[in-house]
């Protein structure tokens, strides 16, 4: 039986149901999504599909576990919105909109960045945060399933950027927020392409509604012009606001109407002394918790808080030592040893 479940979760099942004749119908719309995703997307890969699949799992089983231990999403008021914009009022100006009513609903200022998105999505919100390998094409994806929504963030590809990372991860933010569930799609996934072009450049309203959410969230416009005004350093301003070169450029061009050209800002390599001076993100957005997990070898995408989960669920009697265990594909002792570190990286998981 054992077998099965593993099988299950490997094609993005929930196991608890594998015996059963008749699946949940989440679970066969997020099968359906990802044999459509091809189509979709472009040539993904065998493998980017089925990491696709198991990470749905880990969506689902980490939402569940939240439930049972009182872990739960706090929205801080904010509601899905399905204005997509009109010819008088693009979806851009939406997202705008959108991205400051956020700021202040979590009480963050215009002027004040935003310290860490790993840290807004999961500990402010309470948000599933997941890493995986999905290859260089994909930033992101958001995931809907029984009732919590995911957000997917890849470690390959341009996302090796902290900037590129932390506008992905605001990108998922705005749909996951706010896109209404028809427009989630149960699984949407985005590619780099998108992300660093002028949003009102881009045909598709929920793209281009989620891309100006991103850059508005991490550098509102008034406060990006004034910080760049006055500092009169494209690099200083994209290390005090974390967001990367390009939208910062387009964001200082739209606030100054124009006056502020992109080829007038000229910005530091990024391996100079002038770039590393300034960039200070690196540490605060790291997704790389698997280069020194307790686990040797576990998976990406059970390295963050979902193996946290898995240990207390297993520690308060929720689900047994072997189940835990074979979540983080490992033996009961091994989940056992690793307690004690999993809590030293996750401690927000028992507060």
């Amino acid at each position: 039986m054992r077998t099965y479940e593993k099988i299950g979760r490997e094609i993005g099942l929930d196991e608890r149901f594998v015996a059963v004749k008749r699946l949940p119908t989440i679970n066969e719309r997020i099968a359906l999504r990802l044999r459509n995703l091809g189509d979709e997307v472009g040539a993904l890969g065998q493998a980017t599909v089925a990491t696709l699949a198991e990470v749905a799992w880990v969506a689902a089983t980490q939402g569940r576990i939240a439930d049972q231990l009182g872990l739960v999403l706090d929205r801080h008021g904010l509601e899905p919105n399905s204005n997509f914009g009109t010819s008088d009022y693009p979806a851009y100006r939406w997202g705008y909109l959108l991205a400051q009513e956020t700021r202040r609903a979590i009480g963050r200022p215009a002027g004040e960045p935003v310290a860490s998105m790993r840290e807004l999505i999961e500990e402010t919100f309470g948000i599933i945060l997941i890493q995986c390998d999905l290859g260089d094409q994909i930033a992101g994806a958001t995931i809907e399933s029984q009732n919590h929504r995911s957000i997917v963030v890849n470690l390959s590809g341009a996302n090796r950027s902290v900037y590129v990372r932390r506008t992905t991860m605001a990108h998922e933010l705005g749909h996951l927020l706010f896109d209404p569930v028809q427009e989630l799609s149960t699984l949407r996934v985005d590619d780099y392409g998108e992300l660093e072009r002028p949003h009102e450049e881009i045909a598709d309203a929920v793209e281009q509604r989620a891309n100006a959410f991103a850059v508005e969230l991490l550098a509102p416009q008034e406060a990006i012009l004034a910080h760049y005004e006055k500092s009169g350093d494209i690099t200083e301003t994209v290390g005090y606001f974390g967001l990367g070169p390009t939208p910062s450029k387009h964001q200082i061009r739209n606030a100054s109407s124009g006056r502020i050209t992109p080829a007038s800002m000229r910005v530091a390599r990024s391996d100079s002394e002038e770039w590393r001076k300034y960039s200070s993100f690196e540490g605060a957005e790291s997704l790389a918790v698997i280069d020194f997990h307790p686990i040797p070898g576990i998976r990406p995408s059970r390295a963050g808080r979902f193996g946290a989960l898995a240990i207390r669920a297993a520690q308060e009697r929720i689900i047994s030592w072997d189940t835990a265990a074979s979540w983080l594909e490992t033996t009961e002792e091994g989940a056992k040893k690793a307690a004690d570190g999993i809590r030293e990286l996750f401690p927000s998981v028992w507060k």
